[in-house]
């Protein structure tokens, strides 16, 4: 190792990329910049685990509005769809709760 330095100094290359100090990209120093700074903002609780509060208008709509759209609406077409693919399943002998050997 000290052969490979002294050589290394007697080297007659000037600009040795190397030797000189690293520096950040601007890319890398501002990711730093930017994590530091949201330190300090992160909540104990992730977003998706923190509590929802409904505006009142939401909460008008959630108890009054959906359940009639659910029981008129979205309700009769899902149970049509789901009829009309267990019919079809049937008819090829492929509905999944008849296969029960399997």
């Amino acid at each position: 190792l000290k052969l490979f330095r002294e050589n290394a100094a007697a080297s007659s290359c000037a600009e040795r990329p190397w030797d000189e100090p690293r520096r950040m990209s601007f890319y890398r120093a501002l990711s730093k910049q930017l994590i530091k700074s949201y330190a300090g903002q992160r909540t104990l609780v992730p977003w998706y685990q923190q509590e929802q509060t409904l505006t009142p208008l939401q909460q008008w709509y959630k108890t009054t509005i959906y359940p009639v759209w659910f029981k008129y609406v979205v309700g009769p077409f899902e149970r049509y769809q789901y009829e009309h693919a267990v019919a079809e399943l049937r008819g090829y002998g492929l509905m999944f709760d008849d296969q029960h050997n399997s």
